[in-house]
Protein backbone atom coordinates (compact mmCIF):
# COMPACT_ATOMS: atom_id res chain seq x y z
CA UNK A 1 0.00 0.00 0.00
CA UNK A 2 1.48 3.53 -0.66
CA UNK A 3 1.94 5.71 2.54
CA UNK A 4 -1.16 7.93 3.15
CA UNK A 5 0.86 10.40 2.79
CA UNK A 6 1.89 10.42 -0.86
CA UNK A 7 -1.40 9.42 -1.30
CA UNK A 8 -2.51 13.18 -0.72
CA UNK A 9 0.98 14.75 -1.87
CA UNK A 10 2.73 12.05 -4.40
CA UNK A 11 0.34 12.43 -7.54
CA UNK A 12 -2.40 15.40 -9.11
CA UNK A 13 -5.34 13.99 -7.38
CA UNK A 14 -7.99 16.84 -8.05
CA UNK A 15 -8.79 18.79 -4.90
CA UNK A 16 -12.15 16.78 -4.95
CA UNK A 17 -10.49 13.59 -5.06
CA UNK A 18 -7.77 15.07 -1.77
CA UNK A 19 -11.06 16.39 0.18
CA UNK A 20 -12.41 12.75 -0.19
CA UNK A 21 -9.83 10.87 0.88
CA UNK A 22 -8.88 12.75 3.76
CA UNK A 23 -12.76 11.96 5.10
CA UNK A 24 -12.10 8.27 4.90
CA UNK A 25 -10.95 6.97 8.24
CA UNK A 26 -9.36 3.40 6.59
CA UNK A 27 -7.02 5.10 4.07
CA UNK A 28 -7.55 3.53 0.86
CA UNK A 29 -4.73 1.95 -1.22
CA UNK A 30 -3.00 4.16 -3.87
CA UNK A 31 -5.12 1.94 -6.96
CA UNK A 32 -8.24 2.93 -5.41
CA UNK A 33 -7.49 6.20 -4.86
CA UNK A 34 -6.63 6.77 -9.01
CA UNK A 35 -10.05 5.41 -9.47
CA UNK A 36 -11.29 7.89 -7.47
CA UNK A 37 -9.43 10.39 -9.24
CA UNK A 38 -10.86 9.49 -12.43
CA UNK A 39 -14.25 8.65 -11.85
CA UNK A 40 -14.10 12.65 -10.35
CA UNK A 41 -12.36 13.99 -13.51
CA UNK A 42 -14.45 12.09 -15.67
CA UNK A 43 -17.43 13.52 -14.10
CA UNK A 44 -16.04 17.15 -13.83
CA UNK A 45 -15.56 16.54 -17.90
CA UNK A 46 -18.61 15.98 -18.68
CA UNK A 47 -20.30 18.54 -16.41
CA UNK A 48 -22.33 16.06 -14.06
CA UNK A 49 -20.03 16.79 -10.86
CA UNK A 50 -21.61 19.96 -10.08
CA UNK A 51 -25.31 19.24 -10.95
CA UNK A 52 -24.62 16.49 -8.16
CA UNK A 53 -25.91 17.34 -4.47
CA UNK A 54 -25.32 14.02 -3.50
CA UNK A 55 -23.17 11.07 -4.97
CA UNK A 56 -22.67 7.38 -2.75
CA UNK A 57 -20.12 4.57 -4.11
CA UNK A 58 -21.53 2.13 -1.28
CA UNK A 59 -18.99 0.16 -3.02
CA UNK A 60 -16.24 1.01 -1.00
CA UNK A 61 -12.97 -0.60 0.38
CA UNK A 62 -14.45 0.27 3.79
CA UNK A 63 -18.23 0.51 5.02
CA UNK A 64 -17.27 4.06 6.50
CA UNK A 65 -15.90 5.34 2.76
CA UNK A 66 -18.80 3.94 1.38
CA UNK A 67 -21.12 6.40 3.12
CA UNK A 68 -19.24 9.60 2.48
CA UNK A 69 -20.92 12.08 0.21
CA UNK A 70 -18.43 12.26 -2.73
CA UNK A 71 -19.59 15.90 -3.63
CA UNK A 72 -19.85 17.38 -0.60
CA UNK A 73 -18.00 14.42 2.34
CA UNK A 74 -18.69 16.89 5.46
CA UNK A 75 -22.77 16.88 4.40
CA UNK A 76 -25.00 14.32 3.79
CA UNK A 77 -23.42 10.91 4.94
CA UNK A 78 -25.40 8.09 4.63
CA UNK A 79 -26.51 6.57 8.47
CA UNK A 80 -27.03 3.28 8.67
CA UNK A 81 -30.60 2.00 10.71
CA UNK A 82 -30.91 -1.46 11.62
CA UNK A 83 -27.73 -3.41 10.43
CA UNK A 84 -27.44 -2.93 6.57
CA UNK A 85 -24.95 -5.75 5.12
CA UNK A 86 -21.70 -4.08 3.85
CA UNK A 87 -19.42 -6.30 1.71
CA UNK A 88 -16.25 -4.19 0.62
CA UNK A 89 -16.29 -3.82 -3.10
CA UNK A 90 -19.87 -4.60 -3.44
CA UNK A 91 -22.36 -2.15 -1.43
CA UNK A 92 -24.92 -2.41 1.02
CA UNK A 93 -27.47 -4.95 0.95
CA UNK A 94 -30.66 -4.54 3.62
CA UNK A 95 -33.00 -7.33 5.00
CA UNK A 96 -35.86 -6.49 3.47
CA UNK A 97 -37.91 -5.61 6.62
CA UNK A 98 -36.25 -2.64 8.31
CA UNK A 99 -32.76 -1.97 7.29
CA UNK A 100 -31.22 0.74 5.27
CA UNK A 101 -29.21 3.75 5.58
CA UNK A 102 -31.13 7.20 5.53
CA UNK A 103 -29.47 10.66 3.48
CA UNK A 104 -30.71 14.10 2.86
CA UNK A 105 -34.28 14.99 3.17
CA UNK A 106 -34.63 16.10 -0.31
CA UNK A 107 -37.71 18.89 0.60
CA UNK A 108 -35.48 20.73 3.05
CA UNK A 109 -31.66 20.39 2.58
CA UNK A 110 -31.34 23.38 0.21
CA UNK A 111 -29.48 21.69 -2.90
CA UNK A 112 -29.70 21.84 -6.22
CA UNK A 113 -32.90 19.09 -6.62
CA UNK A 114 -35.48 20.97 -7.32
CA UNK A 115 -39.76 19.79 -8.30
CA UNK A 116 -39.17 20.50 -11.44
CA UNK A 117 -35.06 20.10 -11.67
CA UNK A 118 -34.19 17.14 -10.63
CA UNK A 119 -32.81 13.35 -11.04
CA UNK A 120 -32.02 10.35 -8.98
CA UNK A 121 -30.30 7.42 -9.66
CA UNK A 122 -29.50 4.03 -8.59
CA UNK A 123 -26.83 1.16 -9.31
CA UNK A 124 -28.26 -2.69 -8.01
CA UNK A 125 -25.52 -5.12 -7.97
CA UNK A 126 -28.36 -7.89 -7.42
CA UNK A 127 -31.68 -8.30 -8.79
CA UNK A 128 -34.81 -8.95 -6.90
CA UNK A 129 -38.75 -8.53 -8.33
CA UNK A 130 -40.00 -6.33 -5.55
CA UNK A 131 -42.59 -3.83 -5.00
CA UNK A 132 -40.50 -1.48 -2.66
CA UNK A 133 -38.36 1.14 -3.10
CA UNK A 134 -34.62 0.77 -4.05
CA UNK A 135 -33.69 4.39 -2.96
CA UNK A 136 -35.66 7.98 -2.52
CA UNK A 137 -38.95 8.52 -0.22
CA UNK A 138 -42.46 8.52 -0.76
CA UNK A 139 -42.79 10.56 -3.82
CA UNK A 140 -39.59 10.47 -5.19
CA UNK A 141 -38.67 6.37 -5.83
CA UNK A 142 -36.86 4.36 -8.00
CA UNK A 143 -37.93 0.75 -7.93
CA UNK A 144 -35.18 -0.58 -10.03
CA UNK A 145 -37.04 -4.09 -11.18
CA UNK A 146 -40.83 -3.97 -9.55
CA UNK A 147 -42.32 -7.12 -11.52
CA UNK A 148 -43.45 -8.18 -14.80
CA UNK A 149 -39.94 -6.71 -16.36
CA UNK A 150 -41.06 -3.00 -15.34
CA UNK A 151 -39.54 -0.66 -13.25
CA UNK A 152 -41.55 1.91 -11.03
CA UNK A 153 -40.18 5.34 -11.19
CA UNK A 154 -42.11 8.94 -9.17
CA UNK A 155 -40.53 11.52 -9.58
CA UNK A 156 -41.77 14.16 -7.35
CA UNK A 157 -45.03 13.08 -8.17
CA UNK A 158 -47.92 11.10 -6.18
CA UNK A 159 -48.22 9.63 -9.52
CA UNK A 160 -46.09 6.84 -11.30
CA UNK A 161 -44.41 7.13 -14.97
CA UNK A 162 -46.08 4.07 -16.80
CA UNK A 163 -44.63 1.67 -19.95
CA UNK A 164 -40.69 1.22 -18.87
CA UNK A 165 -39.23 -2.29 -18.98
CA UNK A 166 -36.16 -3.28 -18.15
CA UNK A 167 -35.19 -7.06 -17.93
CA UNK A 168 -33.77 -6.45 -14.63
CA UNK A 169 -32.47 -4.14 -11.62
CA UNK A 170 -28.46 -4.56 -12.10
CA UNK A 171 -27.01 -1.61 -13.42
CA UNK A 172 -27.60 1.75 -13.25
CA UNK A 173 -31.36 3.23 -13.33
CA UNK A 174 -32.35 6.91 -13.45
CA UNK A 175 -34.80 9.51 -13.98
CA UNK A 176 -34.40 13.12 -14.41
CA UNK A 177 -37.30 15.93 -15.00
CA UNK A 178 -36.42 19.27 -16.41
CA UNK A 179 -40.07 20.11 -16.61
CA UNK A 180 -43.44 19.86 -14.75
CA UNK A 181 -44.83 17.57 -17.33
CA UNK A 182 -42.90 14.63 -17.57
CA UNK A 183 -39.86 12.64 -16.82
CA UNK A 184 -37.20 10.38 -18.98
CA UNK A 185 -36.24 7.09 -17.95
CA UNK A 186 -32.63 5.77 -18.37
CA UNK A 187 -31.28 2.42 -18.20
CA UNK A 188 -27.19 2.05 -18.34
CA UNK A 189 -26.99 5.12 -20.20
CA UNK A 190 -29.74 4.57 -22.40
CA UNK A 191 -33.20 6.42 -22.85
CA UNK A 192 -36.10 4.00 -21.76
CA UNK A 193 -38.46 7.08 -22.93
CA UNK A 194 -40.16 10.41 -22.28
CA UNK A 195 -43.40 9.71 -20.62
CA UNK A 196 -46.43 12.14 -18.90
CA UNK A 197 -45.67 12.79 -15.44
CA UNK A 198 -47.00 15.64 -13.32
CA UNK A 199 -45.16 17.03 -10.43
CA UNK A 200 -46.66 17.57 -7.46
CA UNK A 201 -44.46 17.71 -4.67
CA UNK A 202 -40.90 16.52 -3.02
CA UNK A 203 -41.50 13.73 0.00
CA UNK A 204 -40.23 15.52 3.40
CA UNK A 205 -38.53 12.65 4.41
CA UNK A 206 -34.57 11.33 4.28
CA UNK A 207 -33.45 10.09 0.68
CA UNK A 208 -33.17 6.17 1.62
CA UNK A 209 -30.70 3.93 0.23
CA UNK A 210 -31.95 0.09 0.79
CA UNK A 211 -35.63 1.68 1.10
CA UNK A 212 -38.07 4.07 0.14
CA UNK A 213 -41.20 5.42 2.44
CA UNK A 214 -42.22 1.97 4.01
CA UNK A 215 -40.55 -0.97 1.44
CA UNK A 216 -37.26 -2.13 2.09
CA UNK A 217 -34.97 -3.89 -0.70
CA UNK A 218 -33.13 -7.16 -0.86
CA UNK A 219 -31.10 -5.89 -3.62
CA UNK A 220 -27.37 -4.80 -2.90
CA UNK A 221 -26.86 -1.14 -3.83
CA UNK A 222 -23.67 0.15 -5.51
CA UNK A 223 -24.15 3.80 -5.97
CA UNK A 224 -27.01 6.33 -5.60
CA UNK A 225 -27.36 10.17 -6.66
CA UNK A 226 -29.26 12.64 -6.50
CA UNK A 227 -29.18 16.10 -7.93
CA UNK A 228 -30.47 18.82 -10.57
CA UNK A 229 -31.96 17.28 -14.19
CA UNK A 230 -29.44 15.75 -16.51
CA UNK A 231 -28.98 15.66 -20.21
CA UNK A 232 -29.22 12.38 -22.45
CA UNK A 233 -24.97 13.38 -22.89
CA UNK A 234 -24.35 14.01 -19.15
CA UNK A 235 -26.62 10.54 -18.20
CA UNK A 236 -24.91 8.49 -20.49
CA UNK A 237 -21.11 9.77 -19.52
CA UNK A 238 -22.40 9.55 -16.07
CA UNK A 239 -23.10 5.36 -16.75
CA UNK A 240 -19.74 5.46 -18.51
CA UNK A 241 -17.81 6.53 -15.19
CA UNK A 242 -19.70 4.37 -13.18
CA UNK A 243 -19.11 1.57 -15.20
CA UNK A 244 -15.56 1.70 -15.52
CA UNK A 245 -14.94 2.46 -11.57
CA UNK A 246 -17.51 -0.20 -11.06
CA UNK A 247 -15.57 -2.92 -13.09
CA UNK A 248 -12.42 -1.81 -11.90
CA UNK A 249 -13.57 -2.76 -8.58
CA UNK A 250 -14.90 -5.96 -9.99
CA UNK A 251 -18.14 -5.20 -8.46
Amino acid sequence: MIPFRNLMFGRDWTAETRVLVAAMAVPPAGARVAQIDTLIKSLKAADVWRLLDALYLLAGHDSQAARLNWKSPGAFTLSPSNAPTFLADRGYTGDGATSGLNGPNLATFGGQYALNNAHMGVWCGTDATEIVGDVGATLNVIRAHNGAATCYLRANSGAVQPTISPATAVGHTLWSRDNSDSIEAYKNGVSLGTQALVSTSISSAAFGVCYAGTGFSTKRIQAAHVGAALTAAQIAALYAALAIYMAALGA
